[in-house]
């Protein structure tokens, strides 16, 4: 396989719910260029490693799996130090796109304007009690 133009790396700790609609819509996205996806698990106790496991079977995409649960910034380190691409894409696991040509847009954008360093998007927040975010 080529070098991956870029990375997406997942982090997951108890998102059951939400972890396999954030797997596949990274693997729904339409790019021109190879990508590599790292999922790390934080030591989920909820059903989201059995999910990821059973994702892993069908996606081609590296997992991680901590030990112990780490906490954020200690497994963010982890993700990072397994980056080698020349993008990268962080998506946490309760996380998903819905647009299938997002990261083709960004690469692009990337590659036409090298004074940038990073883009981002608007994002839509969804409560599950379906409340208003304020």
């Amino acid at each position: 396989m080529k070098k991956p133009a870029i990375d997406i790396g997942i982090v997951a700790h108890n998102h059951e719910k939400y972890i396999a609609k954030c797997i596949e819509s990274v693997f729904q996205q339409q790019l021109d260029k190879p990508f590599r996806v790292v999922v790390i698990d934080d030591c989920s106790n909820d059903g989201t490693l059995e999910i990821l496991k059973e994702l892993h079977s069908r996606y081609n995409f590296e997992l991680i799996l901590n030990e112990n649960n780490l906490g954020i910034i200690d497994t963010a380190k982890i993700l990072l130090s397994q980056i080698s691409a020349k993008y990268f894409c962080w998506l946490d696991g309760d996380d998903y796109w819905i647009y299938p040509h997002k990261l083709q847009k960004q690469i692009d954008l990337l590659d036409k304007n090298h004074e940038f360093s990073g883009c981002f998007h608007d994002a839509e927040i969804l409560q599950e009690n379906n409340k208003d975010n304020v």
